[in-house]
Formats: C-alpha cells, sequence, structure tokens
C-alpha cells in the first residue's frame, strides 16, 4: 500500500497518457494537444460502454495497425469471462500489461495458498 495514492494515481494517469499521445481514441475525445493532468482527461474522456469502445476493437481485431486505442502495439486480446449479455468482451493488451498481470497474479496465488494452508492447519501458524 501507498500512503500518497493519489500523487501515484495522478503520475500514473500521465505516463499512460503521454505514452498514448497520438492514439485516434484519445484524439477524437479532444486530448490532441498534449494534456497529461487529471482535469483535462475527466474533462475530455467520457466515461462509456464497452460497446462505445467496440469499433475500436473489432478495427484491431481485424488487423489494423494504426493507433487506434494505444500507440503501444496490441500484443494480445484477453476476454471477460462472459457475465453479460452472455458473450465475452475482448479486451485488448499491450506487453507492459501482460507483464504487470503476470506479476499480481504471482502475488496473488501467494495470498491465496497463503489462506488455504492457514485454513487446513485450523488457523494454526503455518504447519506448526
Amino acid at each position: 500500500m501507498t500512503s500518497n495514492l493519489d500523487f501515484v494515481q495522478e503520475r500514473v494517469l500521465a505516463e499512460n497518457l503521454a505514452r498514448n499521445f497520438g492514439a485516434e481514441h484519445l484524439r477524437n475525445c479532444g486530448l490532441d494537444d498534449g494534456a497529461t493532468d487529471r482535469t483535462a482527461f475527466r474533462a475530455r474522456v467520457p466515461v462509456v460502454s464497452y460497446e462505445a469502445l467496440q469499433p475500436y476493437i473489432q478495427r484491431t481485431v481485424d488487423g489494423d495497425r494504426s493507433p487506434i486505442l494505444s500507440t503501444q502495439p496490441i500484443t494480445k486480446f484477453l476476454t471477460s469471462s462472459d457475465t453479460s449479455a452472455d458473450e465475452c468482451k475482448l479486451m485488448p493488451t499491450i506487453e507492459d500489461n501482460l507483464d504487470r498481470r503476470q506479476s499480481l497474479y504471482k502475488v496473488l496465488m501467494l495470498f491465496m495458498n497463503l489462506e488455504v494452508a492457514w485454513n487446513t492447519n485450523g488457523g494454526n501458524s503455518f504447519g506448526s
């Protein structure tokens, strides 16, 4: 955990916006001037449904390699767990996201294994 969450969130947003400067979706939202601050992002980029982004995603699926949603190359498409409308949704992913996701998964599995060990031992210390 961090004690400076607001600062970290602002920094990550600025890094992501700077890295994706020139992506079509951000240009279409009016972020074509290089703005990387939270205020500009909130004012210009609306919260939208998956369906609103689906045409951009489909173009990428169809092989369009232009910077549509990201200036980074889309390396994989992850799928949702088809919880809405009985249809899986495709989530474009870049290599950096896959690396972060794998790291997070490793930490998650560590905690899940600790919980299993804790419950298996009746709440006692692990194995003692």
